[in-house]
Parts: structure tokens; sequence; C-alpha cells
């Protein structure tokens, strides 16, 4: 068995099981409407609501980004009608503790690993067109851009959560930026010992 996937294989798990959980959360607010027009716009206005708040903001360092991040993935996936599973979040893992190791070569040329995967999330929406930004794709091409936007924003948060400052003595609960940051950063802190 390949280590690098061994060591990400628990977390990835973890993290699948609170993701399913936001999923379930927002399940609540998409099943209120009666009819599949209706829940197929409140999911819309959810998915809208919070990819403008993303795409209008900087990143922060109090973890502000992530009640959008999450809603906006939850409504992504629940509008394409798709499920996440423990092998995309142990890929998105993966990607951002690779990045990480090249990331002082990289930065002063792209920026942190979240810059760059803001970036690439916030082209995503804005391409779906479920922002207030023009977007020239035709709807199937915008249904693969909300693929690629769910892609990236498991990226992106991830990479926001090991970029924020440690808080210490702050409860974990399964829940929040900082509880993402607890689940992932002994994978970084690893990393870094094995290649020292």
């Amino acid at each position: 068995m390949n280590p690098a996937r061994s060591r990400t294989d628990e977390p990835a798990r973890t993290l699948d099981e609170w993701f399913a959980s936001v999923l379930r959360s927002c399940d609540t607010i998409f099943q209120f409407p009666k009819t599949t027009a209706h829940r197929q716009a409140v999911i819309h206005a959810m998915l809208t609501s919070n990819a403008k708040v993303i795409v209008d903001s900087d990143i922060d360092d109090e973890g502000k980004l992530y009640p959008a991040t999450a809603k906006a993935l939850a409504a992504a996936c629940r509008k394409l009608g798709i499920e996440t599973n423990g092998g995309h979040w142990r890929a998105a893992l993966q990607n951002v503790l690779e990045f990480g190791k090249h990331n002082d070569t990289f930065a002063l040329a792209l920026g942190s690993g979240a810059t760059i995967f803001k970036s690439l999330f916030d082209e995503a929406l804005i391409n779906a067109g479920v922002t207030d930004r023009p977007t020239i794709l035709v709807e199937r091409n915008r249904k693969t851009a909300l693929g690629l936007a769910i892609n990236w924003g498991m990226r992106f948060l991830l990479a926001y959560a090991l970029e924020l400052p440690a808080r210490r003595g702050r409860a974990r609960a399964p829940e929040g930026v900082w509880w993402i940051r607890s689940v992932i950063e002994p994978l970084r802190v690893d990393k870094e010992r094995r290649r020292g």
C-alpha cells in the first residue's frame, strides 16, 4: 500500500463524514419546499448567495470564509446530484499537502496554496454562472464548471484551514475551519518532519 495514501485515509474518512453532516444540515433546508422546482430554486439561491460572498471576499485569517465555502460546496453537490466520498477528500488532501511541499519555491511567484485554490474556485464559480458576474458558457458547460468548482472548493477549504493561525485552547467541535485544521495539521507536520 502507498504510505502517503495510508496516512491520509483516516483524515479523508473524517472529512467525508464531516461533509456528509454538512449536507444533511443543508438538506433540512432543501427539503422544505414541496415541489422539485421549488427545491431546486432553494438550492440555487443558497449556492448563488454563498458563491457571491466567496468571490467578493479576500482570504482572511479568522476563518470567515468557512460558512460560505461549506454551504456553497453542499449546494453545488445537491444541484449536480453528486456525493463526495473519502477518495475525493484524500485526493484533495494529497494535492494540498503536495502543493505545500513546493510552496517555498513558488510562493513569491504564485502566492499561497489557499490563494491559488481560491482563485481557481472563484473562476469556476463565475464560469458556472452562479455569481452576479457574466459567463459566456452554455448550460452544459456551466455544469462542468460547477463540478470543477466543487473540486477547487474542497482544495481551497483545506489549504485555507492549514494556513490559518493556530488557536490554542479552543474547543474543537466537529465543525468549523479550526476543527478541519486540527484534522489535517498532523499530516503537514509529519510531511515536514520526513522531509527535514
